[in-house]
C-alpha cells in the first residue's frame, strides 16, 4: 500500500506542479482561503508540510513512515495525524492549483516548461481552452519533445472542435513516442467524432495492444462498433469493460443499447435496470428503458421511465415526445397533446413532433 501511496503522490506533485509548490509563502497565502470547513485539518497539515519543504520529500522519499513522522512532528495541533491516503494530498494539490491559477512563471530553467504545462492543465480544467492552448504551446517552445503537452494541447483543440489540429498534435506525440497508449486513445476519440469509424477502431486497438486493461479504450471501441451497427462486437467490448470494472453503469447502459439494436429487448431491459441499480440518477438508462418498454407495448412502464427521466432533465424534448407517443398509443390524447406541445416548446422546428401533435388532435376530435 505504501508504494501505491508514494506513486500517487508523485503523480499528484507532477501533475499539479512543483513550480507553484516551490514558493511556500505563496502556497500558504493561497491555502489560507481554504482554512475553514471539513478539510481544514488536512489543509493546516499540508500548509506546514510546505513550510518545511516536505512536499519534495513526500515525492522522493522511499521511507514514507519517516515522512509521516516528520509531518506529525511539526503539527501545531498535536491530535492531527498525517494523511494516510494519497487522495487527500491530491485533493489539496488539486484545490490549490485549479482554484488559484498562478500568473507568474517559475524561475528560468527546466521548471519553466513545467509551469506552463501545469498552468495549461489548470486552464483546461476551467474550460478556458484558448489560454490552455497558449500555455501548452509555450511549454512546447521550451521543450519541443514533451509528448504530454502535445497530447493535452490536442485535447484542448478537440474540445474546441478543431479536430484537424487535434489530430496533428496527437500525430506528433506518437512520432516522438510510438508507445503512447493515451495518444492513440485520444486520436481514436477524434476519428470517432469525425465519423471515421475504421480509423477510430484501429487507434483503440493500438491503445489496447499497449495496455490490455484500458477499460475506456474497450468502451469507446464498443461505442464505435455500435455506431457501425456491429452489435455483437459492441457487446463483446462492453463485456470486457465490465470484467475490468463491474460497477460501470455507463457500460451496462450502452450494452443495453446494443442488445436493443439486436432486438433482444429483455436483455436490454435487464442491462438498463442494472445501470439504474448502480446509478439511480442515470437519466439515459431511464429514457432508454422507457423506449424499450414502449416498443414492447408496456406503455405504463414506459411512461413511468420517461417521467423519471424528465424529472432529472426537464428540457429533454425527445423524452416529452416519446412519452407523448406512449400516451397516444394508450389513446390518452389529452396527455399526448400536452407532451407534444412541451416537446415543441423545446424543439419548435421538429417536424416529427408536429406530425404527431396533428395526429393526436385529429384522434381526439374523432373521439377515439
Amino acid at each position: 500500500m505504501e508504494s501505491g501511496f508514494q506513486g500517487a503522490v508523485q503523480q499528484a506533485v507532477g501533475r499539479y506542479g512543483l513550480a507553484v509548490l516551490d514558493d511556500p509563502a505563496r502556497c500558504r497565502a493561497l491555502l489560507s482561503g481554504f482554512a475553514k470547513g471539513e478539510h481544514a485539518p488536512r489543509i493546516r497539515l499540508f500548509t506546514l508540510a510546505l513550510k518545511e519543504g516536505l512536499h519534495t520529500e513526500i515525492a522522493k522519499s522511499s521511507d514514507l513512515n519517516m515522512v509521516k513522522a516528520r509531518l506529525t512532528g511539526i503539527l501545531e495541533n498535536r491530535h492531527l495525524i498525517a494523511p494516510q491516503a494519497a487522495e487527500e494530498i491530491i485533493l489539496l494539490l488539486g484545490t490549490l492549483y485549479h482554484k488559484h491559477i498562478p500568473t507568474t512563471p517559475a524561475p528560468h530553467g527546466p521548471g519553466n516548461a513545467r509551469f506552463y504545462f501545469n498552468r495549461g492543465n489548470a486552464y483546461y480544467e476551467k474550460k478556458d481552452y484558448d489560454q490552455a492552448i497558449a500555455d501548452f504551446t509555450e511549454a512546447l517552445r521550451i521543450d519541443p519533445h514533451d509528448t504530454d503537452a502535445y497530447n493535452n494541447r490536442g485535447n484542448a483543440y478537440y474540445d474546441k472542435k478543431d479536430y484537424d489540429r487535434a489530430i496533428d498534435d496527437l500525430n506528433t506525440a506518437l512520432r516522438i513516442d510510438p508507445n503512447y497508449a493515451l495518444a492513440y486513445y485520444n486520436r481514436g476519440n477524434i476519428y470517432e467524432k469525425k465519423g471515421d469509424y475504421d480509423r477510430a477502431i484501429a487507434d483503440y486497438e493500438a491503445a489496447l495492444r499497449l495496455d490490455p486493461h484500458y477499460a475506456d479504450a474497450y468502451h469507446n471501441r464498443g461505442w464505435t462498433y455500435f455506431s457501425k451497427g456491429d452489435y455483437d462486437r459492441a457487446i463483446a467490448d462492453y463485456e470486457a469493460v465490465l470484467r475490468l470494472d463491474p460497477q460501470n453503469a455507463v457500460a451496462y447502459n450502452n450494452r443495453g443499447n446494443a442488445y436493443d439494436g439486436k432486438g433482444d429487448h429483455d436483455r436490454a431491459i435487464a442491462d438498463y435496470s442494472e445501470a439504474l441499480r448502480l446509478d439511480p440518477n442515470h437519466v439515459y438508462a431511464y429514457y432508454n428503458r422507457g423506449t424499450v418498454y414502449k416498443d414492447k407495448g408496456d406503455y405504463d412502464r414506459a411512461i413511468a421511465d420517461y417521467t423519471a427521466a424528465l424529472r432529472m432533465d426537464p428540457d429533454d424534448a425527445d423524452a416529452y415526445n416519446d412519452r407523448g407517443l406512449a400516451y397516444y398509443d394508450k389513446k390518452d390524447y389529452d396527455r399526448a397533446i400536452d407532451d407534444f406541445n412541451a416537446a415543441l416548446r423545446l424543439a419548435p422546428h421538429d417536424a416529427n413532433v408536429k406530425k404527431w401533435l396533428e395526429e393526436a388532435r385529429k384522434a381526439r376530435g374523432r373521439g377515439y
